[in-house]
């Protein structure tokens, strides 16, 4: 039995010490490791982060930028609507004006050309009456001068001419007489 502890110690000795470098080889790695994170962390880590936390800072200020510039297009964008709303209010008031203009200057025209109508008519009435005045004489006159010449042929008596107008005249005046009591 002796040969066979021997042989187990044996065998676990060659056991043992595999063993022992394994652990040997973890704490050796172990220690490497977090030497290399030691030596990561002041010269990789830190620079690394910083420049994160510098990457995050500008992108940061970036939308802070655009949040500021589309606030101000907003701001733009609603002082041109404004300002086109107030343009089409002025060009409706423009055009409602001219329209009013137009009617008035229409009114104005119409007015004027009834007025300038009326005066013709007017006129035309009055030129219409002298001119009736006028063929009524000028009738008149021409009834005295043919009745004078029917009467001189009739009466071939010895009246003058002054006494043959004033008969006539009378004739007339009675006959004009008879008339407007007829009418």
């Amino acid at each position: 039995m002796d040969s066979l502890l021997l042989l187990a110690a044996s065998e676990a000795a060659a056991h043992i010490s595999p063993v022992r470098e394994l652990i040997a080889q973890a704490i050796v790695a172990i220690i490497g490791f977090v030497l290399l994170l030691l030596v990561l962390k002041k010269y990789a880590w830190g620079p690394v982060l910083q420049m994160i936390d510098e990457r995050r800072e500008h992108i940061s200020a970036q939308f802070d930028e655009i949040d500021r510039k589309t606030a101000e297009a907003n701001a733009i964008l609603a002082d041109y609507e404004e300002r086109i709303r107030r343009i089409d209010e002025e060009a409706r008031e423009r055009i409602n004006a001219a329209i009013e203009d137009g009617q008035k200057t229409a009114e104005d025209i119409v007015s004027h050309a009834r007025k300038e109508a009326e005066g013709i008519v007017s006129k035309a009435r009055q030129d219409m009456s002298l001119e009736l005045e006028t063929a009524r004489l000028q009738l008149r006159q021409d009834v005295v001068e043919m009745t004078l010449a029917a009467t001189g042929k009739l009466l071939h008596a010895n009246m003058d001419d002054q006494k043959q107008r004033d008969l006539v005249n009378q004739f007339i005046n009675d006959l004009q007489g008879q008339k407007a009591e007829n009418a």
